[in-house]
This record gives C-alpha cells, sequence and structure tokens, in this order.
C-alpha cells in the first residue's frame, strides 16, 4: 500500500472556495471534471454520500460477481465450457472495476489535507467512475450483440427444426443460450445506470436525463514511454511517509541509518510494484491491440461479403457479436492502461 500523508480539512473552508451549480449543459467530458467539481459545491458537502454511493457501486458489483461465479459454477458442471469461459471474463471485468472503486474509496477517505487536495481526490475519484461508467457501457454494448446473434441463431435453428433438419436437442441449446445472453445483457443495464448514477452524483449533477457522457481519452503511449523512472523514484521515497517518519528519528546513529535503510528500501519497493503494474498493463495494451486489429479486419470482410449478399444475416450477427467483444476488450483494457498512467501521475502528486 502507498503511505502518503494527506490530512483532511473541515468542509467549511471548501464552501468558502467554491461556487454552486447544479446542472451542467451538454456532455460530460473527461478533461471537464474538476472544472465540474470546483463550480459545483454540492459535490463537496456530500462527501459522505459520495463514498456511500462507491459503497453502493461495489456491493452491487460484488453481488454480480458471485452470481456470475455460482453461473460459471452450473455451466461447468452442464459441461458447457463455451458459456463458463463468458462468465469467467464477465467476472474477471467486475473484479477489475471493484479493485478501481475501492481504490477510490480508500483514498477518498484519508486523502484530503487543503482544498487543492480535496479536488485531486475527487477529480481522481470521478476519473475513475467515468472510466467504470465507459468500460460498464462498452460492455453493454457487446452484451447487446450478443443477445442479437443469439436471437438470430435460434431463430434459425427453430426454421431448421420445422423443416425436419434440427433436433430437439439444437433448439434446447439455442434457447439456452439465447436465454444465457438475455440475463448477461439484462445484468449489463443495471451495471450502466449504476455506474452512470454513481458518476452524476460524484460530480453532483442531476441525471435530469439531458446529461451525455463523453467518452475517455486513448492512453497517451509516448507520454507513458518517455516516463523519467529515476528522477520519478527520487520523487515518490520523498513522499513516503515512512521516510519522512525515519528522518525525524532522534535516537543513535546506528539505529538511524537502520531506520532510514528500511523506510527507503520500502518506499523503493512500493515503486518497482507500481512501476511493474503500469508496465504490465502496456503490454496488455498490446496484445488486445493486436487482436482487435485481426478482429476488425475480419469484421470488413464480413461486412464487403453481406453487401454482396454471400453471408446469411445470422452469420453475420454472429461475426458482428465477436468483432464487438473484441473492440470491448481493447477499449476496456485501453482505459486500464489509461488509469495505470493516471494513478501513476497522482501518486507522484501525493495521492
Amino acid at each position: 500500500m502507498f503511505k502518503h500523508i494527506i490530512r483532511l480539512i473541515p468542509l467549511a473552508c471548501l464552501m468558502t472556495l467554491l461556487s454552486t451549480i447544479s446542472t451542467w449543459a451538454g456532455t460530460v467530458e473527461y478533461n471537464d471534471l474538476r472544472v465540474i467539481l470546483s463550480q459545483n459545491s454540492s459535490s463537496l458537502d456530500s462527501i459522505n454520500d459520495n463514498l456511500e454511493s462507491i459503497q453502493d457501486q461495489i456491493n452491487l458489483f460484488s453481488a454480480e460477481r458471485t452470481s456470475l461465479k455460482n453461473l460459471k459454477e452450473k455451466a461447468e458442471a452442464d459441461g458447457d465450457t463455451a458459456t463458463a469461459a463468458i462468465y469467467e471474463l464477465n467476472s474477471k471485468q467486475l473484479n477489475k472495476q471493484i479493485v478501481a472503486l475501492k481504490e477510490s474509496y480508500e483514498k477518498q477517505t484519508k486523502s484530503r489535507s487543503s482544498l487543492d487536495k480535496a479536488l485531486n481526490q475527487l477529480e481522481k475519484t470521478a476519473q475513475s467512475l467515468m472510466i467504470v461508467y465507459n468500460q460498464t457501457l462498452l460492455n453493454q454494448q457487446a452484451a447487446e450483440k450478443n443477445y442479437d446473434a443469439a436471437v438470430a441463431k435460434y431463430n434459425t435453428v427453430l426454421n431448421k427444426y420445422t423443416a425436419g433438419v434440427s433436433n430437439e436437442a439444437d433448439i434446447t441449446n439455442a434457447s439456452n443460450n439465447m436465454l444465457m445472453c438475455e440475463n448477461l445483457l439484462e445484468s449489463a443495464n443495471q451495471q450502466l445506470k449504476s455506474a452512470r448514477y454513481s458518476l452524476l452524483k460524484t460530480l453532483g449533477l442531476q441525471d435530469d436525463g439531458t446529461v451525455t457522457i463523453g467518452t475517455v481519452p486513448d492512453p497517451d503511449l509516448s507520454a507513458i514511454n518517455a516516463i523519467d523512472y529515476a528522477n520519478d523514484r527520487i520523487v515518490y521515497v520523498g513522499y513516503s511517509d515512512e521516510v519522512k517518519q525515519a528522518r525525524n528519528i532522534k535516537t543513535s546513529k546506528f539505529y538511524y541509518d537502520s531506520a532510514q535503510t528500511q523506510a527507503s528500501g520500502d518506499a523503493n519497493a512500493e515503486y518497482d510494484a507500481m512501476c511493474s503494474q503500469l508496465q504490465a498493463e502496456v503490454l496488455e495494451y498490446q496484445a488486445k491491440s493486436a487482436a482487435y486489429e485481426a478482429a476488425k479486419k475480419s469484421y470488413d470482410t464480413l461486412q464487403h461479403k453481406k453487401q454482396l449478399g454471400m453471408v446469411t444475416d445470422t452469420d453475420f450477427k454472429a461475426g458482428e457479436a465477436t468483432y464487438y467483444s473484441a473492440l470491448s476488450q481493447f477499449k476496456t483494457e485501453a482505459m486500464n492502461l489509461l488509469k495505470a498512467y493516471e494513478d501513476y501521475k497522482w501518486t507522484l502528486y501525493g495521492l
């Protein structure tokens, strides 16, 4: 755990420095989050409510993850490995969202020493929630395409059964797959509503139906590749609470040096772990990017064949679902990398 102390300040101090708004015209953009927060005192008035909202979101996703685990185990018991794999993929994505929310919750409760620090923390939390919303939206869109493909497949199997070229087992399998996809879509719709509510509540905005939530930017690979790790390590160690405490030890030189060595070693290990996480996300992003490019080429070919009448509607929708799943995984990982880089920068800034 990164140990940086940021002391709490009274909310009254925040209120004297912030004006109040309750609406935001148009689209909430990623780069406007701080502007919205700085203009909206209600978001700061209700920090405890925000924490409760984040906790509610964590509880919702945790319950959904448990449900997916149970569904996966049932599918495995039935020998349906394909369905089990889908549940596992959705469960992993939920887990990443839960980790991000828990991180935001923990940091928000411990990290506000001034108005600027409070705004920094709220902005960081809003960034995380906006990433969660966009990742959930991608999952919902992919789930919708999978459901459309499942419906088309079921109708095709039903028509074949009527024509006497498929059996009841085929209908049962197609029906079960359609039901599974429908359940996943309903779950994704609910998660999307909850993610929207949490973000707008954190921003202090009324959800009157007129607010649109924008996308998040792509990760800046050039900035990530240009990181000066040697210099940043010095900055990070300098922020370490343990190192600061060790410097104030009033004892013999032996114990002073020992405390300095221990604290510095711990801080450097923490920094190494943070860098490893960032670099791992870069590698994962590159892998997902390559997979997406391959899926895009296949989808482009499929669209061309559809224009020429060379593929059935059922096959096209199945291919389209495959493409949107690859798109969802790529864009989700792009946002995971963005968040890892944002967290890296925030940590160096003292959060």
